[in-house]
């Protein structure tokens, strides 16, 4: 069960921009060889990719990619301390039961996908018989497409997003609360959960979990907060 309530969208570049514009940050991309990158031909790192430049065109309202986990991290910081809230990484219990959005199904909609429904690779095997699709090459908006009951947009595709949790090969022992999973993790890695649009179909299922090193960057991963509420 969700223990704080998730944003409706993923973080945009809009949004990140105010927090470089306002504390100077240089993401690791910038401050190290750059992002993985897709230049419309094939998926390069190159000092010259991070946030501001992905190889594709971006506007404010696109979710923010190029970042790191450790990017992430900066940019709670600097949003809790500006805002007097308290946000953070969903956890990768609380990132499945959102995108669910009550369902059991592999997407919050049923048991196939098209890109109607979710930016992903649609020229990818298909998914339980879903139809071919089309292939973007691209993010699209933060609040492209329908929402899910939770109201809830790109849940499926778009981008991956950074959870709290480190990586664990199987989620067996994992906490019973929805609390991140932080102790015991396999190596440097932490969780992606939601799949991208340049990922197959079958990797935006509501169960599919992914991994990548902390420090990693590229131009399908970005990130989504939840926001702690107190009550008296």
């Amino acid at each position: 069960m969700l223990r704080c309530p998730p944003g409706r969208y993923a973080i945009s570049k809009g949004e990140f921009t105010a927090f470089v514009r306002a504390k100077g940050y240089q993401t690791e991309a910038e401050r190290g060889d750059g992002c993985n990158a897709w230049n419309g031909k094939e998926w390069k790192k190159d000092a010259a990719y991070n946030w501001r430049n992905v190889g594709f065109a971006q506007a404010d309202n696109h979710p923010v990619v190029c970042v790191s986990w450790n990017d992430a991290q900066a940019y709670i910081g600097w949003l809790n301390q500006t805002s007097g809230q308290t946000y953070r990484l969903l956890s990768e219990a609380e990132r499945e039961y959102a995108t669910r959005g009550g369902s059991q199904s592999a997407f919050w909609w049923g048991d196939t996908i098209s890109t109607a429904q979710a930016n992903y690779d649609g020229a990818r095997p298909s998914y339980n018989g879903s139809p071919e699709g089309e292939y973007r090459e691209a993010t699209v908006p933060v609040n492209s497409f329908s929402p899910n009951p939770f109201g809830l947009y790109n849940v499926h595709g778009n981008v991956w997003e950074w959870v709290e949790d480190c990586w664990h090969n199987s989620y067996s022992g994992a906490p019973t609360d929805g609390s991140a999973w932080t102790t015991g993790c396999s190596g440097n890695y932490r969780v992606l959960r939601g799949g991208s649009w340049d990922f197959d179909p079958a990797s935006l299922r509501s169960a599919y979990r992914n991994w990548y090193a902390r420090d990693i960057r590229h131009g399908f991963i970005g990130l989504r907060l939840a926001r702690t509420l107190f009550t008296p």
